[in-house]
């Protein structure tokens, strides 16, 4: 009673304020639509104050209120506490649960010390799509001057998965601007700005800085585009001490440099490979020499990494490493493409282009998507004569629509990202088909697919590879 009465007696100050609230006044000769706004609100603010209800019908309400209050808490909670059961008994957790479970055992200190003593270096990519709780694992798991974080808020695109730009806006607020060559294992933390752009046209370079200076600077933007996001063109030739080497090579009998084009023969993606493969041969000898003559660390084979722009490429670079000796592990990510949560997607592509394709209907009904069962399925077709009818009936022909509109208008990421959203698809997902589904939609993001048709060209393309397994030679772990 007591808490209820001092809600209700907030209600009536609030109320009194208002009442007794001090507009300006206006010359009706002068101000004629001004002098009625203010003489409407006058007006409206008193009787608000006169039929304000009183302390005993305020009571009442809050008491039949709290009765369905009451009532939604307690169907909350129960269906938390089901929730656990059911994912108990069957030794189930969401991805969600990971992070949160990892929370609480890291909790203990001696837990978390025992990870921290162990890692040297803490490397965080896409740093704008980490969330508050992962970001409170990586500091309870790292020392504070041994993480190393990359990103940019602009770019920030898993705002359904809880990511918040903000913390990395926030950090970079905290550090200190400095260039890389002055770096002191001594500072708690310090920002590096990339701005430099080595792989793109200048005239596209100053597109982007002029467009997001404009859609990113507006007051209801919570991120800005500033001094510091502003990015300068760099051309290959300039500048003697770029950060970047870049390196041609033209191989005997062949008149042409090396390109990066993804068609070329197999005989330069070969050389290719072996050029990468006697560079790292080249720079770790140069590298022990030096360790042995300075008495320094030894390097490791470890210290390297190759990025490519498709998994075809890595079985040159294995041929190459076999050969020259080098132990590798790589991440050859190929059985992918048959995952599930692939075939639902390339089901859902095809379906969208033709609407005769029974059997990608049919495909998109049975998935997690829909979750329809084949009996289910079937009785409708007997019914309503075709599988077009069937899904049209069960809605998912209108779906396919809105989806195929979103692609053509926003792009595939947005589409993926709607896909992610429907009947809360994603979270239904098991652990793997969730991290199938964040790489497919960074493919998505980074290869800039121009149609559905383009985009499921590709997956198809790819279909054949059948090992998600990483290859590794020479390396303890």
């Amino acid at each position: 009673m007591h808490i209820l009465f001092a809600i209700y007696q907030n209600y009536k100050q609030q109320i009194q304020m208002m009442d007794d609230t001090k507009l300006a006044s206006y010359k009706k000769e002068n101000y004629p639509e001004h002098a009625r706004a203010i003489d409407h609100l006058k007006k409206t603010l008193k009787n608000m104050s006169e039929e304000r209800l009183n302390e005993d019908d305020f009571v009442s309400d809050a008491r039949d209120a709290s009765i369905i209050n009451t009532a939604l808490i307690n169907l909350a909670k129960n269906t938390y506490q089901n929730c656990i059961r059911i994912k108990q008994e069957n030794t189930a957790m969401y991805f969600s649960d990971m992070e949160r479970y990892a929370y609480e055992i890291l909790k203990h200190e001696n837990v978390a010390k025992v990870i921290r003593e162990n890692l040297q270096e803490v490397m965080i990519d896409e740093f704008q799509d980490t969330s508050k709780l992962q970001d409170t694992i990586i500091e309870m798991i790292a020392s504070p001057n041994c993480i190393f974080r990359v990103g940019d808020t602009k770019q920030s695109i898993y705002r359904f998965r809880q990511a918040k730009p903000a913390l990395m806006r926030s950090k970079l607020n905290e550090s200190e601007k400095i260039i890389e060559e002055t770096i002191d294992s001594s500072m708690q933390s310090a920002k590096i700005i990339l701005s430099r752009n080595y792989r793109s046209d200048a005239r596209i370079i100053q597109f982007t800085n002029i467009l997001f200076q404009k859609i990113m600077n507006v007051k209801e933007s919570t991120e800005k585009y500033g001094e510091d996001d502003i990015v300068d063109w760099f051309p290959k030739n300039d500048s003697p001490d770029a950060l970047i080497e870049f390196a041609s090579y033209t191989p005997k009998n062949k008149t042409a440099i090396v390109s990066d084009d993804e068609d070329e023969d197999e005989d330069i993606k070969m050389i290719k490979a072996n050029w990468i493969a006697n560079k790292i041969i080249d720079t770790y000898n140069q590298e022990l020499e030096f360790a042995k003559k300075n008495d320094t660390k030894l390097p490791s084979f470890h210290d390297f990494a190759i990025l490519l722009r498709s998994h075809g490429d890595k079985a040159y670079l294995k041929a190459a490493f076999e050969a020259k000796g080098i132990p590798y592990s790589i991440d050859t990510r190929e059985g992918f493409y048959r995952s599930e949560l692939c075939q639902t997607v390339i089901a859902l592509c095809t379906a969208m282009l033709d609407e005769e394709a029974d059997s990608a209907l049919f495909a998109c009904m049975v998935s997690n998507l829909y979750n329809y069962s084949d009996e289910e399925i079937a009785k409708a077709k007997i019914r309503l004569g075709s599988i077009k009818a069937v899904a049209k009936e069960f809605g998912i022909y209108d779906d396919l629509q809105m989806y195929k509109e979103i692609a053509d208008t926003y792009g595939i990421p947005r589409m993926l990202s709607e896909l992610a959203n429907h009947n809360t698809y994603f979270n239904r997902l098991n652990i793997s088909q969730q991290s199938n589904f964040d790489y497919l939609f960074e493919m998505t993001v980074s290869a800039k697919y121009n149609s559905v048709a383009e985009f499921l060209n590709a997956l198809k393309a790819v279909e054949d590879e059948v090992s998600n397994e990483a290859v590794s030679k020479g390396f303890s772990r």
